[in-house]
């Protein structure tokens, strides 16, 4: 009853999962430059 949940593992198990975290640092910082 958990579709989602086995997405999230497959992308959790990425053998990268720094990647994920990396995109969104990326994002964070350049929304927060821009607002400035």
């Amino acid at each position: 009853m958990e579709p989602l949940t086995g997405d999230g593992h497959r992308l959790m198990g990425s053998p990268r999962p720094g990647v994920l975290v990396s995109r969104i640092a990326v994002v964070l910082l350049r929304q927060i430059r821009h607002e400035r």
